[in-house]
């Protein structure tokens, strides 16, 4: 592998990356401003890039430059989480036309799973004999005398209609770090005076104490397969881009792939000398092979006033054409939130505002980058930017050529001089703002936003839940029409149809100005009035501690209003009489499938577990082994459901197992190769990914 700087110098020369300067294997900078995003800058070379990068720094309050920014995949949901002309679910995915990838996806017949370091293909014809037909492995670690490699895959595309399986595989190669060998000394010559000089402590500790270390590059891996022979998938192509995955989309056959890393290469003061691929964002076909090239220089911008370590790579990668080479982009001083349509890719990044004074908090604003997608092409396309956080990709939609987006300002956490307020604001096709409404709910925030075409429900928390109901139709003048407070929160919200709003949430204990979660609440909302919203119906879940993977990422919720199915995984404790807030053992994981009655009433219709001792929602606490709580929290956890015709597919690291839709009967189940290979199966939370 190509040798790379050591990393305790570079720590130390941090502090000279302002005097950075251009020479070396680079030529001479020329910098100048990108033509297509309004603010940011571009230069011609890697050494005008460099010279950018020095130029920045002096915007950047010093305690704020390792800025450790949010990312994550949560999207919206549109309709039904159902194939319109067959009868099997799909991905409950945020814009139509938009695919997300997954860790189960079904084509009516076949399920393919990403599950225990294996890609794995089920024939489930006959839901009461499931056939492993193929399963693709991963090395997940391998070790030399120099270097480590991990691999995992982490989720996954299907097209039907090409035959086609993108794989997102995330991986690390690290390169082991010796010292150079000691000088050859001769023999000291026995007549000559004794002038032997002790080393010094700090040469002992940089050149021998803290050796070895790992020069570690992480990266993310794009897999397409061809499957159609289900026995057999065949790589046709896989493209590999620095960082770690945050996100993708897919449109049509062109799949966008969004990685950020963290490199203080870029800062070091013989930058200028070392090889491109090792300062600046790369990619490759193949991470072990070590044929990292940088991405040219015309393809990286600069947020000026942002932290270059911080760094967003997008790859454009079309999945038919086998021969057509993968376009990236990246935006250094940047990482964050990501939402896409079909025609754009919006990034909102979290910048700090600091007013240069000391023992001051900074203020926040939100910039949005959009990029324009067309046939796996990238391009930068508009740039704009509002006060205050957003909450995650739910806070951001696009809609008639306008970009909404909700945000919180203000002091979230004491808020004594600053309060905390909410916020709405329209920006039209330049991203230049237009409408606005601020100023909701001092001293809360923002825990989950819905857009549903010319209408925006908001819920902010502090003790109480208000859901803001918000008129958009004009977007020059949007106006709130009502709120509705109630006990609890919601982090997730899902329309049932036009007139009804599920929100999926925190049931919570209020003891003076503080509120503590207890159970896991689904609400029920009648939105038909927007001057007066409406919680019709509620349930509640557990105790304290209880915990559902539907509260931060929506992929997991199975939803259908035709079958009637609301479903999502859970883990719940029993309820403390004497105390609420009390902390219980769980008495429950699995799937809890909810449907809405005649009377509009949210019901529990039935679960399913893979642990038979806490198989019942509403149970008792019971004594396990530790070979039994090892498998509760692993590989017996239920992941995600899916269903084809009426009949219900749960998975687990352990199982794939079917259930009757209607009667929750048992049909049948396959045990997964490799669940018990590692404590909590390879499953990709585990990777510290959240989609």
């Amino acid at each position: 592998m190509r040798k790379t700087p050591n990393l305790l110098v570079l720590t130390f020369v941090l502090i000279l990356a302002l005097f950075v300067t251009a020479c070396g294997v680079f030529p001479e900078p020329n910098p100048k401003t990108s033509p297509t995003l309004e603010g940011l800058a571009r230069a011609e070379d890697y050494a005008g890039i460099l010279l950018l990068v020095s130029q920045s720094q002096s915007n950047i309050p010093p305690y704020y430059q390792r800025s450790d920014l949010m990312y994550g995949a949560v999207a919206e949901a549109s309709k039904d989480s159902a194939s319109r002309e067959n009868d099997y679910s799909t991905t409950n995915i945020q814009v139509e036309g938009v695919d997300e990838a997954d860790i189960i996806k079904t084509d009516g017949r076949y399920l393919y799973l990403v599950a225990n370091n294996r890609l794995l293909i089920v024939d489930a014809a006959d839901p009461a004999d499931l056939k492993i037909v193929a399963v693709e492995p991963f090395e997940s670690f391998q070790e030399t005398d120099q270097l480590i490699t991990y691999e995992a895959p982490i989720e996954m595309y299907l097209d039907m209609e090409n035959n086609r399986l993108t794989l997102i595989v995330s991986g690390s190669i690290s390169e082991k770090q010796l010292p150079e060998p000691e000088e050859t000394k001769p023999d000291p010559d026995p007549s000559a005076p004794d002038e032997t000089e002790l080393t010094p402590a700090s040469k002992i500790v940089m050149d021998r104490i803290w050796y070895p270390y790992y020069n570690t590059r992480n990266y993310t891996t794009t897999r397409i397969y061809d499957i159609g022979d289900k026995t057999n998938p065949v790589i046709v192509r896989q493209f590999t881009q620095d960082g770690y995955y945050a996100t993708s989309r897919r449109v049509g056959s062109a799949v966008y792939v969004v990685t950020n890393r963290y490199d203080y290469r870029i800062f070091a003061e013989d930058a200028k000398d070392l090889d491109p691929a090792d300062v600046f964002p790369a990619i490759c076909e193949d991470p072990a092979a070590d044929t990292w090239k940088a991405i040219p220089p015309d393809r990286i911008t600069l947020l000026p006033d942002g932290d270059p370590g911080s760094q967003l790579i997008l790859a454009g990668i079309d999945t038919l054409d086998d021969s057509r080479e993968a376009d990236v982009m990246s935006v250094l001083g940047s990482s964050g939130n990501v939402y896409a349509s079909t025609g754009f890719l919006y990034v909102a990044a979290l910048k700090y505002i600091w007013d240069g004074k000391e023992n001051t908090s900074p203020d926040y604003s939100t910039e949005i980058f959009r990029f324009e997608l067309q046939d796996a092409r990238i391009s930068g396309s508009a740039k704009g930017s509002v006060p205050g956080s957003i909450v995650n990709q739910f806070s951001m939609d696009e809609h008639n050529g306008y970009f909404r987006i909700a945000t919180t300002t203000g002091d979230t956490w004491t808020g004594a001089d600053n309060p905390s307020k909410n916020n709405l604001y329209i920006l039209d096709g330049n991203l230049d703002l237009v409408g606005q409404v601020t100023g909701l709910a001092p001293g809360e925030t923002i825990r989950s936003v819905r857009f549903m075409g010319d209408q925006a429900y908001i819920v902010t928390f502090r003790t109480v839940d208000p859901l803001f109901s918000i008129d958009l139709s004009n977007p020059l003048l949007p106006v709130v029409r009502g709120e509705l407070k109630i006990p609890g929160y919601s982090t997730y919200l899902h329309p049932y149809d036009e007139n009804l709003l599920i929100g999926f949430g925190y049931d919570v204990f209020v003891e003076k100005e503080s509120a503590f979660n207890l159970g896991i609440k689904v609400s029920l909302f009648d939105i038909s009035d927007y001057d007066k919203p409406l919680e019709i119906s509620s349930i509640v879940f557990g105790g304290a501690g209880s915990y559902a993977d539907i509260l931060y990422n929506h992929k997991s919720l199975l939803f259908s209003k035709n079958k009637n199915v609301i479903a999502f995984p859970a883990t719940l404790t029993q309820k403390s009489a004497a105390n609420p807030r009390e902390y219980t053992q769980p008495v429950f994981q699995g799937l809890l499938v909810l449907g809405i009655d005649d009377n509009r009433h949210i019901t529990l219709r039935g679960h399913v577990s893979h642990f038979d001792k806490f198989s019942d929602p509403f149970g008792t606490q019971k004594e396990l082994t530790d070979k039994e709580w090892n498998a509760f929290y692993s590989y017996d956890a239920i992941y995600r459901a899916a269903y084809i015709g009426d009949t219900l597919f749960t998975f687990s690291g352990r199982q794939l197992r079917t259930t009757d839709l209607n009667s929750f009967d048992e049909l049948g189940a396959v045990e997964l190769p490799g669940y018990d290979e590692t404590s909590g199966g390879s499953y990709y939370r585990d990777m510290g990914v959240m989609r």
